[in-house]
């Protein structure tokens, strides 16, 4: 077996049964990530209109998340102190840190260029995969395919919003990079750990200690201060907890399992996508020709990118 088709499996008797009607298709869990992702940033933008502060979204959101993990998805199944430790590695790296750089980032820099820093995870990921994961060493053939995608992000994120006047930050670009390369290590130890450690046994330390980090990073700058919210914000917050944390997270470690961390990747081109039209059905926002040719790039990149991967890996017909 390879690594471009490795797979941990889990016993029937420890594998939660939406698990199992999921089947084994990576593009399935990578679907409901980028969906999950995607469509965070319009309810995202509604809580903050309604007057949900930036920080206040961390400490419910991750409790609340961990809370679902440990609950409804990971039950009862025990965690070997290796998945424990690897669980925490992933809750910090993957989640706690890019969620504080980026955060910090984007209220810094112009909304395109926070979109447009965040476009360059996936080819961060596949950067580290490159040295972390085993036997995952950049494809070249996937270079014009992630080229692609690149630009297509660029012009779907710098089409589709209004410009907010904002000037560039130095402080900014640097927490960007600092934030993007936390989530391209991040992914790449996703599938390190998942190839050996099933995602059940991965998800709640990693939820459990991302929830801790942020509580405890959020406390200073106001994160706790939850009295004044209304009960439509507590539920705007709760769909985000289930819909946009814990099930697209939870997601990326099932879809690591399955396939490489460079078609996992992937997630990241997706999410534009999933927010712009999120912010059209929902918030109103015009279809514009950016967004229409930065899509269209996006899927064609993605595409072309794990197809030209795919023949890469298989053996030369001799004739």
């Amino acid at each position: 077996m390879t690594a471009e088709t490795a797979c941990v499996s889990t016993s029937p008797a420890t594998t939660p049964p939406l698990t199992q009607r999921l089947g084994d298709s990576a593009w399935t869990w990578i679907a409901l990530a980028a969906l999950g992702f995607g469509g965070s940033f319009p309810l995202s933008k509604a809580l903050l209109d309604s007057g949900v502060g930036v920080w206040q979204f961390f400490a419910p959101r991750y409790v609340v998340a961990a809370i679902v993990i440990v609950v409804f998805i990971t039950r009862r199944s025990e965690v070997a102190p290796l998945a424990r430790n690897r669980g925490v590695t992933l809750g910090l790296i993957s989640v706690a840190v890019p969620t504080v750089f980026l955060t910090f980032a984007t209220d810094l820099l112009p909304a395109s260029v926070a979109g447009i820093l965040a476009a360059f995870i996936p080819v961060t990921t596949i950067a580290f995969a490159h040295t972390v994961v085993p036997g995952e060493r950049f494809v070249a053939r996937r270079l014009p395919g992630l080229v692609i995608a690149i630009v297509g992000a660029a012009i779907l994120v710098t089409g589709s919003r209004s410009a907010d006047g904002m000037a560039l930050s130095v402080l900014g670009i640097v927490l960007g990079v600092v934030g993007v390369a936390s989530a391209g290590l991040g992914g790449a130890l996703n599938r390190r750990f998942a190839m050996e450690t099933p995602a059940i046994e991965l998800a709640a330390p990693q939820f459990i200690a991302a929830a801790v980090a942020l509580v405890v990073i959020a406390a200073p700058v106001g994160g706790l201060d939850l009295g004044g919210l209304g009960a439509t914000q507590w539920l705007g917050l709760g769909v985000m907890a289930v819909a946009s944390t814990a099930v697209p997270f939870y997601s990326i470690l099932k879809a690591a399992e399955i396939a490489p961390a460079a078609t996992v990747a992937n997630i990241g081109y997706l999410v534009p996508i999933v927010a712009a039209i999120g912010s059209i059905v929902f918030l109103g926002d015009p279809v514009t020709t950016g967004f229409a040719t930065g899509a269209l790039m996006i899927v064609i990149g993605v595409w072309l990118s794990d197809r030209l991967a795919r023949s890469a890996s298989r053996p030369a017909t001799v004739i």
